[in-house]
């Protein structure tokens, strides 16, 4: 099936295809009319090959090297046209020819050419469906540092993690430090989390510090979106080994947190009360609920918060309330902020808090940084002597 195919998508009567009257053909001039098209090639809604006639689709030329240049050749005067027939002349592409086809692709189409996008696109999608180790490294290594590098990388990747992500993720993390690998990084999960989730965060938790945070949040944004049951109970389970969780882990109970407030705020509050007293684990699931329920119901975030003693396991959550609460009701947010049971924190939140107070009402603002003894100077709460 190919990418823009819809018979496995959704049913559709019959399309008998027509050579388009005149006025009917596509002119890349008419904007609004391309932007609804790529819109509708986005969602799938829409296979190009019906757009055109069966003599409009045709090829002159015999070879498949042949038939990619005169596809090519087709896109760069009508990019409708070329793209579909640039999907019919990959269909046959292997590991061989799309080698030899990438100096084909970079002669007719400059890589530094922004129109050329779509094209680079297509062709590493199916180039990564056929040697996925290949396409990525070329994409990587001879492709400008530009959105085409990212773009072309991005498909090669995704099309060979759709047959198989943990080699497509193995091979990506010992790539040599370019541009571009951090971005392929931070797309694999969404391909890696649907296949095997477990493994998929394994491996985010396996990658260097400079990777690994936000491969971990990645990875639990794309489970949590598919499967969010099962990524609070890997979380459970995680928050069980303390050794493994830290800063960058961290991350993994937030984003649970934030997500089931979504269904159920009262068992995204249970389930992070249900985690170790004092762990990093408790810290984030709690900073996660509150950074999504704070906003959905105040009056209920903080009714749940009002439970809770400062400590450093809830400092994150009751800063995360306060500096919610700034601009909507500055009274609150900084009654919230004197709160914290770490100082520095607690000094940095009423910075931004009073800082917001002052611009609504100046003189309420000093009046309660004075009472509780701090001095605003040049918009900056110091403690008081």
């Amino acid at each position: 099936m190919t990418a823009l195919d819809l018979e496995a998508r959704k049913p559709t009567p019959v399309v008998t295809r027509r050579t388009p009257e005149p006025s009917q053909r596509f002119d890349p001039s008419r904007s609004a009319y391309n932007a609804r098209l790529t819109e509708e090639m986005r969602q799938g809604l829409v296979n190009l090959q019906d757009l055109f006639s069966q003599e409009q689709l045709a090829f002159s030329a015999v070879g498949q090297k042949e038939r990619v240049v005169e596809a090519l050749r087709d896109y760069q005067a009508d990019w409708v046209l070329g793209t579909a027939k640039l999907e019919i002349a990959l269909e046959e592409l292997d590991a061989t020819s799309a080698a030899e086809l990438f100096d084909v692709l970079t002669r007719h189409l400059p890589a530094d050419d922004d129109s050329a996008l779509a094209a680079y696109r297509m062709y590493f999608r199916a180039w990564g469906g056929v040697d996925g180790a290949a396409a990525v490294a070329r994409s990587l290594e001879e492709l400008p540092a530009t959105r085409l590098r990212l773009e072309a990388g991005r498909e090669a990747l995704l099309s060979w993690a759709g047959d198989d992500p943990g080699s497509a993720a193995e091979h990506l993390t010992t790539m040599p430090e370019t541009y571009g690998k951090d971005y392929l990084i931070y797309a694999l999960p969404a391909a890696y989390i649907g296949q095997a989730p477990t493994a998929a965060m394994e491996w985010a938790q396996s990658l260097s510090p400079q990777y690994r945070r936000n491969a971990l949040l990645h990875s639990t944004l794309a489970w949590v979106d598919t499967d969010l049951e099962a990524a609070k109970e890997y979380a459970t389970q995680l928050s069980e080994e303390s050794d493994a969780i830290d800063e960058a882990s961290g991350v993994i109970f937030s984003r649970v947190g934030k997500a089931l407030v979504r269904e159920d705020p009262a068992a995204a509050a249970a389930w992070a009360e249900s985690l170790p007293a004092t762990s990093v684990a408790r810290q984030q699931a709690m900073l996660g609920v509150i950074d999504q329920w704070g906003v959905a119901d105040p009056e209920g975030a903080s009714a749940w918060l009002q439970r809770f003693e400062a400590s450093p396991v809830v400092d994150p959550a009751i800063e995360r309330f306060a500096l919610d609460a700034a601009e909507i009701d500055p009274p609150t947010a900084a009654a919230w902020a004197n709160t914290i049971s770490d100082p520095g924190r607690r000094v940095s939140s009423l910075e931004t808090v009073l800082n917001a107070w002052m611009a609504q009402d100046a003189e309420e603002a000093q009046n309660w940084a004075q009472e509780h003894g701090y001095r605003l100077e040049a918009n900056r709460p110091a403690q008081g002597n």
